[in-house]
């Protein structure tokens, strides 16, 4: 059983760069967890002892300590006893600082340690024996807190942003040897009532598509996602039908981004930069509907010749301009599936060069702690152009005025 496994064979001169920032502030939260968990499990491990020697104790609750580290301050919850007899292993009386918190991170979190080489570690680490079954206890307890990310209740979304991005995992079948897979991982993105960024899912498949992400869609309406204006997407195929068939009132916005890069693969080398800045100018300096449509009409006339099949493809998309429906301080979040994409990178930034997840658990867990992450910094911050609206277009389109 090895669920808090995160990487395989990492060498040690690559750790470094792999905590740093983004990575940093989610070993920070890993780390605070864990070490409430671990605590957790030690005062029922206690009690359970108690009660087969006959001597009744019960809990009083828990008081919080911040300890200082190198990551940043964990706030720490330590557990009480009645009688007061319950020591913990971890943190010695009036403890304020954990300085070589990032070795117990990297120990536990990212060199693929088994259940007895953590118990090992962490006796020696922290000069105290900790029993394999608090061990035991604490990896079932973060994998169960990892998966109700995915079925917790969701809040009410205006807007949602759908992508998805390929990570390796180390599958075995039947008992058989493992083989490293490139999976899908389909995540979902809300802008909330009010105006705030929450990651709302993720979803493991083998390959990204429209079967898949309607299931995923119709689980994000179940959790509460409310009724959502609009939808954007880098427009894959049937996925504007599978939105529409659980959302039937909801606009699609294909991602002006993914199609810009599209054009390109179909370019010639000299014409990419031309065309590239031809076509966002479509969408930097129109005003409205009417003139964007004018001004795309231009740019096929242009470069229909050269790239007859390409812009025909274009010409066919209905759904570019659905953003300007929406009032104009909003566009620029809206037309692209950016925001997403740039937390997809966060991923793949936790699970590059020889990081690799060891199993399902082990995704489980690096994803859950990205999302907490993601949601607990960038999440925090309104998307652009929500304090330009109106009280008449928040409450317009779903906003808490």
């Amino acid at each position: 059983m090895n669920m808090l496994t995160l990487l395989l064979e990492k060498e040690a001169q690559n750790l470094g760069e792999i905590i740093q920032n983004d990575f940093r502030e989610y070993s920070r939260i890993t780390v605070e967890s864990t070490l409430n968990a671990l605590l957790l499990n030690e005062i029922e491990t206690f009690f359970e002892n108690a009660l087969a020697a006959g001597e009744e104790d019960y809990r009083n609750g828990y008081y919080y300590r911040t300890i200082h580290s190198s990551l940043g301050d964990l706030e720490i919850k330590m557990p009480r006893d009645r009688a007061n007899l319950f020591k913990n292993t971890i943190f010695k009386k009036y403890q304020r600082s954990f300085n070589d918190v990032n070795d117990l991170c990297i120990d536990l979190f990212t060199r693929g340690l088994t259940l007895n080489e953590i118990v090992d570690h962490l006796g020696d680490y922290l000069g105290e024996t900790i029993s394999r079954e608090t061990i035991r206890k604490t990896a079932l307890s973060k994998l169960k807190e990892a998966i109700s990310f995915n079925t917790r209740k969701l809040p009410k979304c205006v807007f949602v942003f759908l992508d998805g991005t390929y990570v390796s995992i180390k599958r075995s079948y039947d008992n058989g040897p493992k083989s490293v897979e490139k999976e899908c991982v389909e995540v979902a993105l809300g802008i909330t009532e009010e105006g705030k960024a929450v990651i709302l899912g993720y979803y493991f498949i083998p390959n990204e598509g429209a079967t898949s992400w309607k299931e995923n869609i119709i689980d994000l309406k179940n959790r509460g996602i409310g009724d959502p204006k609009l939808f954007i997407t880098d427009g894959l195929n049937g996925i504007e039908e599978a939105i529409s068939s659980v959302f039937p009132n909801a606009a699609y916005q294909t991602c002006i981004v993914h199609i810009c890069r599209n054009i390109m693969k179909h370019a010639r080398k000299g014409d990419r930069k031309e065309i590239a800045n031809d076509f966002m100018e479509v969408f930097h300096t129109s005003n409205n509907k009417e003139e964007a449509e004018a001004k795309l009409k231009a740019f096929i006339n242009k470069w229909s010749k050269p790239y007859p099949r390409v812009m025909d493809r274009l010409q066919t998309n209905n759904h570019l301009f659905s953003y300007m429906a929406l009032p104009k301080c909003l566009w620029r979040g809206l037309y692209t599936s950016n925001r997403i994409e740039g937390f997809n990178a966060k991923i793949k930034r936790a699970t590059r060069k020889k990081i690799l997840l060891n199993s399902e658990d082990n995704a489980i867990i690096v994803l859950t702690n990205c999302c907490i992450s993601y949601n607990k910094s960038l999440g925090i911050r309104q998307i652009n152009g929500y304090s330009s609206l109106t009280i008449e277009e928040k409450e317009g389109l779903g906003f808490i005025a």
